[in-house]
């Protein structure tokens, strides 16, 4: 899977953000991304965690300290905290989720910054 493909989108996003801009003379952006991802429950109504874990280590092998492309930026502090669940959610009683959080920092490029 090209993270890239995934996170480009998200943070070209966020770049072009006119509610959260970055300022016109920094040089720096930082944020978080929120990852959340929902599982149907066991039939008594339990959380799969056993289903859901490897979810998280997926998603922390494919973020942390992995750098993504961005024309004009460098990204840097790519970091997967710790996971959060799981949650209920009682909108969705037959379900449960976990939360995981990237934080990021992204620096526009010498070429960028003109």
């Amino acid at each position: 899977m090209d993270v890239n493909k995934i996170l480009t989108p998200v943070m070209l996003r966020l770049i072009n953000d006119k509610g959260a801009p970055m300022a016109p003379d920094s040089k720096s952006y930082n944020g978080t991304l929120l990852i959340n991802f929902y599982h149907d429950n066991y039939a008594a109504g339990n959380a799969a965690v056993e289903k859901m874990g490897p979810v998280t280590d997926r998603v922390e092998a494919l973020f942390d300290d992995k750098p993504f492309n961005i024309e004009g930026y460098n990204n840097y502090n790519l970091v997967v905290q710790e996971p959060l669940g799981p949650l209920f959610d009682p909108a969705h009683p037959d379900e449960h989720y976990m939360s995981i959080r990237v934080s990021f920092g992204l620096a526009r490029t010498l070429l960028n910054l003109r």
